[in-house]
């Protein structure tokens, strides 16, 4: 869980993101959340899974405290902003 803490981390600063709060939680249904509040939530279930999906997880997470809505810029931006989180 702390690796992916981590990872989360990595890109919510590549991101220029700032949730106020970011929860690995055991949730079931969905991989992850993000709240008005700016809450970002991972299940732990994402954990053992490949560092791309984790990635793909996160960042349409944190996409969410850009956009706010699920708009097609929001789906435009996604697939080519999915890099390992140490590249610029």
């Amino acid at each position: 869980m702390q690796k992916l803490r981590q990872r989360a981390q990595a890109w919510a600063v590549k991101l220029r993101v700032n949730p106020r709060v970011s929860r690995v939680l055991a949730t079931h249904g969905k991989w992850g959340s993000c709240s008005a509040l700016e809450t970002v939530k991972l299940t732990v279930d994402s954990a053992p899974q490949a560092a791309r999906f984790q990635d793909d997880v996160i960042v349409h997470e944190l996409l969410h405290l850009h956009l706010r809505l699920h708009l097609h810029l929001h789906l435009h931006l996604h697939p080519a902003t999915v890099a390992s989180p140490g590249r610029s």
